[in-house]
């Protein structure tokens, strides 16, 4: 049996997915630690996901809320969140890439077998199929694009200059891809590994800080962009309350990290223009109203496309005669 939960930003909040955060150094532990025969786990800033594959134990540690959701249903889900109709910003390519991360690192634990091993394909055809027949993907298709295009927009009212980036992963260094393309300028990048933010900052001319030593710089800055993997808040009230008070102008924060690297305490901070990922949603949504009528127009079809590629697993498993899926549920599904 194919069984699923699932967690997104959108429909079950942002400290949900912060209580589920598993840090890159625990994931190999977690994966291995689930009893069943195959695992896949989708971790991203607006989503977390467990896939398993015949499981023999019941997960006790997740909270309530989410989906749960078996075999085809499962199957479906898959094939939206691959094809972008699932994402907090539609059309998000950056989610194929992260789906294909999470089943390599499964099959390198082992974690990846026959099941997955022919679900992986027939998902990444359907999102290539659903992307090249509807337009959900035009325009500024990521978070960190999204971020960028928003700076843009705001430029000519907010006077954006100086632009800190707090992080130096992925995120963070797509973010500076995108802003360098609309010239906004890069003037600091903090992070707590100085050799990882050095070899960023070379790229865009930045001035690179260990980030315990941001607060000092904080004043200058007209943006601060947060995309760490921290497990707890940086930007803190007990370090920052003070600093963000005697601004003579609005800081806008952009934090998409999860867990959330800005303190709750100052997102209503009167010299702050606090965003995250829902609200960089709601205000795309309000611009891109035509890529929301594509989605639309994409849902129905993909229903379509899914159905015709479950009953070609279903007949794989009749073939081959594999007894992936035990116990009482498999008899009513195959």
């Amino acid at each position: 049996m194919i069984v699923l939960r699932s967690f997104h930003l959108l429909r079950d909040g942002r400290d949900t997915l912060s209580s589920l955060y598993i840090s890159p150094q625990r994931q190999d532990e977690f994966i291995k630690s689930i009893f069943a025969d195959e695992v896949l786990l989708l971790q991203t800033c607006n989503r977390w996901e467990l896939l398993q594959i015949n499981s023999h134990k019941d997960i006790d540690f997740l909270p309530g809320g989410g989906l749960e959701l078996y075999d085809y249903d499962a199957f479906l889900h898959l094939a939206r969140v691959c094809a972008g109709l699932d994402s907090a910003i539609p059309g998000d390519t950056e989610i194929v890439h992260q789906v294909k991360q999470s089943f390599l690192l499964s099959e390198r634990l082992g974690k990846a077998g026959p099941v997955l091993k022919n679900i992986f394909p027939k998902i990444m055809h359907i999102s290539k199929k659903i992307r090249s027949s509807y337009r959900i993907s035009e325009g500024y298709r990521s978070i960190a694009g999204l971020s960028a295009f928003y700076l843009m927009k705001r430029r000519t009212d907010r006077n954006i200059k100086n632009i800190a980036i707090l992080g130096a992963g992925a995120m963070a260094a797509k973010f500076a891809s995108y802003t360098s393309d609309m010239d906004l300028d890069i003037s600091i990048i903090a992070n707590r590994t100085i050799d990882k933010a050095r070899v960023l900052a070379q790229k865009y001319n930045a001035e690179v800080l260990n980030y315990k030593e941001l607060s000092k710089y904080i004043c200058c800055m007209d943006v601060l962009f947060c995309a760490t993997s921290a497990p707890h808040p940086i930007i803190t009230k007990d370090l920052y309350e003070d600093i963000l008070e005697r601004l003579d102008k609005k800081l806008v924060i952009i934090d998409v990290a999860i867990p959330p690297d800005v303190d709750k305490a100052l997102y209503s901070n009167k010299n702050v223009d606090y965003l995250d990922i829902n609200r960089l949603a709601r205000w795309q949504a309000s611009i891109f109203s035509q890529r929301i009528k594509y989605k639309n127009e994409a849902e129905k079809d993909i229903k379509e496309l899914a159905n015709e590629c479950y009953k070609k697993i279903k007949a794989w498993y009749k073939r081959k005669q594999i007894s992936c899926f035990t116990g009482s549920r498999m008899d009513t599904t195959f």
